[in-house]
């Protein structure tokens, strides 16, 4: 990515900040079901409480991105950014203080509330880096990449020598450091004083008609509905295919930060696709990966052959994100950037809804590896729907 050197700057440290977002939420995002049976949860409702908790985290998110997005357009994103690391910080700290499973959802859907750290920084990176938002964009998912790779490694150790709510705190200080990096680290861009302000409303009715957009954000939703159903089952699957509950929680964080890795190898180079060979064929091709990957992990015998599939899973997914994103920059206008990477997060908060809800009942009547038999389902439909649009408007 070539450009000014404080362009450079910032977008190092939004991934930087980013780690520090994506760290905090991985950290204890795949042991949700052990902190739930610790607070009082059993093993016969244990997964419902998961999802319950998963689910109502994003469904809040949902509702409130499009705001934060569209007032990052008008008060400055560097404000909705400081605001989003803040509550997130002050989430977590309150997370580790509750002693009841209703007192914890309570405490997920104020999480949700405090969501806007990756969208609105996309959305900044997107109106500084021009034809080169994709790439920028990608450094920006390669840090919450290497956060997820990070976050359950510390997460799962944490969990097994000092319990859950430790994991929280140090969620909780890794928010606080990325509030500071960008408090003191980033410039909020001018406003360029002959742009006309377009009204909350406003924006997102013409959002509402841009076909290109409407159909980025279907995408967006069957992507995480897919990608994220198995985690309220992740765990508990990994101590399925071990045969040992008692150190399931680490082999997760293990497992999980696989998938990190290969996302922060993979991430640069889905930027230059996207930017080299179009958007579309981003598109396609992570969709396709990820739906192969997915029956992969389905039909693993044992945890090695399930590791590898989640190793080339991270590779796919990651790229689907940034590829979608990368389109949002390419159909939307400049003045409504934030409004539209508000929606996009919605859509995404949508399918993290729906995805747990969707992992925790499929699980519950067919059993546990059925989830990602499912998650492979959905994308491989999708695959077949993104080529043959690709087919149609090749042939026109």
């Amino acid at each position: 990515m070539k450009g000014h050197t404080s362009l450079k700057r910032t977008v190092w440290i939004c991934a930087l900040g980013g780690i520090c977002v994506s760290g905090g939420g991985t950290m204890v995002f795949p042991f949700l079901s052990f902190y739930l049976l610790e607070l009082g949860a059993t093993q016969e409702n244990v997964e419902l409480w998961t999802s319950l908790a998963s689910s109502s985290t994003f469904l809040m998110g949902a509702i409130v991105l499009p705001i934060w997005g569209a007032l990052s357009d008008r008060m400055g994103q560097k404000k909705m950014i400081l605001r989003a690391s803040a509550s997130l910080a002050l989430a977590f700290f309150m997370a580790a203080a509750v002693t009841t499973p209703l007192q914890f959802i309570g405490v997920r859907m104020f999480q949700g509330f405090s969501f806007g750290y990756f969208p609105i920084c996309q959305s900044l990176l997107s109106s500084l880096a021009g034809n080169h938002a994709a790439e920028a964009i990608s450094v920006l998912m390669a840090g919450r990449s290497a956060g997820s790779v990070l976050g359950p490694f510390l997460g799962g150790t944490f969990a097994h020598f000092f319990g859950m709510r430790t994991s929280f705190l140090v969620g909780g200080a890794g928010y606080v450091l990325s509030f500071l990096l960008i408090l003191f680290f980033i410039k909020e861009p001018p406003k360029k004083q002959e742009t006309k302000r377009v009204g909350i409303a406003e924006s997102f009715h013409i959002l509402s008609k841009n076909k290109l957009f409407v159909r980025i954000m279907s995408l967006m939703v069957v992507n995480q509905a897919a990608t994220i159903l198995i985690n309220p089952i992740f765990s508990l699957y990994v101590a399925e295919l071990t045969g040992d509950m008692v150190d399931a929680d680490l082999i997760s964080g293990i497992i999980v930060g696989i998938v990190g890795i290969s996302g922060v190898i993979a991430a640069p180079f889905w930027g230059k696709i996207c930017t080299r060979r179009g958007v579309d064929q981003g598109v396609f091709w992570a969709f396709a990966g990820s739906a192969v990957t997915f029956f992969m992990q389905w039909a693993a015998p044992n945890i090695w052959l399930f590791a590898l599939g989640q190793l080339l899973f991270g590779i796919f997914v990651v790229g689907g994100t940034i590829a979608l994103t990368a389109g949002v920059n390419e159909c939307t206008d400049g003045t409504m950037r934030g409004s539209a990477f508000g929606l996009l997060a919605t859509s995404m908060n949508v399918g993290n809804f729906i995805g747990p809800l969707l992992g925790g009942v499929c699980a519950d009547i067919f059993g546990l590896a059925s989830a990602f038999f499912l998650g492979g389902l959905i994308l491989l439909a999708a695959t077949f729907w993104i080529w043959h649009r690709l087919r149609t408007r090749a042939a026109a």
